[in-house]
């Protein structure tokens, strides 16, 4: 994991302008069906809700939500309900409230001793454009509508359910993502310095499937594996320390085996690139200035492929394809997304199966009992919901 001077950045800022709102208006859900034997739809939320996980005693759902009651401008608030409906509730009201400043929290995962709270603080998201808004000139081979990547920078954090304090206090690790950088180097077309983008695969799935590729996860020994979208690392909250895993190049979206022998993740894979160079003019009258110019690198990325490997980076493995995955409480299953869908694959090597009813499903997490599957549908809107899905027979 390398990090970069970033230059300049657009900063995360959620705020309303002037010295007052109107009040959102209030929240009515639809009438709620009651729940069948396979699936119920559990949050009804205006905005996206997102990255469910279990509480470790089973009863409750984490997640995150955006667009919660008064909080509306919110993209990422963490929540819990009661996994068989009710009302849901902020997890740390403490740092999220309505007055404090706008915090975006998203990914959660409860530690196996049920005491602490892993997730990712998002920190900077960069602006769609570097040079701003004058006119383009790309070279021919090169198609000017992919704009810079998105993805700057995010905190991982662990608090404690019972925690009081600032988040500052709470141990953390910074991820920073590749993608551009000024090279301050002296070229020939006309500026002193190239803005190098490059358009990563985990780029793309971010912008272009909301995919959070940096979602970490708990081993049973208390590390954390997370991606920063280039490969998996690991990180110790104890000691502080970060370690790659080799092997894992454009691995993303982590899940680490109960039994801590094995790191599903997802490969994302990638078919040679394309360069060219973008120069932004500023035309005033006859003459013509570059006054800015970037020197852009997208790869092509084929399929997304389900991946295993232990966390010393041996014994590497491919299941074929899927992402977003999570194990069974026992560690004989995968569940991840497919086809638009929540499928299940064996470690014994049985036939993958589509889990029923989980149609529009992702970013599957199964109960500590193994009982239930929590899952973010998309509704034909494109916004998604936690549902629950039976895993029973």
């Amino acid at each position: 994991m390398k990090a970069r001077a970033l230059i300049p950045f657009t900063t995360l800022v959620l705020v309303t302008t002037g010295s007052c709102r109107d009040a959102p208006e209030p929240f009515v859900p639809p009438e709620r069906e009651p729940p069948t034997e396979r699936s119920w739809r559990l949050t009804f939320n205006p905005g996206d809700d997102r990255a469910p996980t279990w509480s470790t005693d089973g009863e409750r759902v984490i997640y995150s939500a955006a667009e919660f009651e008064d909080t509306a401008a919110t993209p990422g608030l963490l929540l819990s309900i009661p996994f068989l409906g009710g009302t849901g509730a902020r997890v740390f009201p403490d740092v999220q409230t309505d007055t404090g400043p706008p915090r975006w929290l998203t990914t959660p995962a409860a530690d196996p001793a049920g005491e602490r709270l892993l997730f990712a603080q998002i920190i900077r998201i960069f602006g769609e454009t570097i040079c701003g808004e004058w006119v383009i000139d790309c070279d021919a081979a090169f198609r000017p509508e992919h704009n810079a990547p998105l993805l700057a920078q995010v905190t991982l954090r662990v608090r404690r359910f019972d925690a009081s304090g600032a988040l500052v206090d709470d141990p953390s690790t910074e991820v920073e993502f590749e993608g551009r950088f000024f090279d301050g180097i002296p070229n020939p077309i006309g500026v002193p310095g190239v803005w190098q983008i490059q358009y990563f695969p985990f780029h793309q799935a971010y912008v272009e499937d909301s995919t959070q590729i940096y979602r970490p996860t708990w081993s049973a020994d208390g590390r954390v594996a997370f991606s920063d979208g280039l490969g998996i690392h690991i990180w110790d909250p104890a000691s502080g320390s970060v370690t790659e895993v080799p092997g894992t190049a454009d691995g993303v979206t982590p899940a680490w085996s109960p039994n801590g022998e094995w790191i599903a993740y997802t490969r994302l894979e990638r078919l040679g690139s394309q360069s060219g160079f973008c120069r932004h003019l500023l035309i005033a009258g006859a003459d013509t200035t570059v006054a800015c110019a970037e020197q852009r690198t997208v790869y092509a990325t084929g399929r997304r492929i389900l991946s295993l490997i232990r966390p010393d980076g041996s014994d590497p493995r491919e299941l074929g394809d899927g992402e977003e995955p999570a194990w069974s409480p026992d560690g004989g299953i995968i569940y991840y997304r497919r086809n638009g869908a929540i499928w299940r694959a064996s470690l014994a090597g049985d036939e993958p199966t589509a889990v029923p009813d989980t149609e529009g499903g992702r970013e599957p997490a199964a109960s500590p009992d193994g009982r239930h599957l929590a899952y973010a549908r998309r509704d034909p809107e494109g916004r998604y919901d936690i549902w629950i899905a039976s895993l029973q027979p």
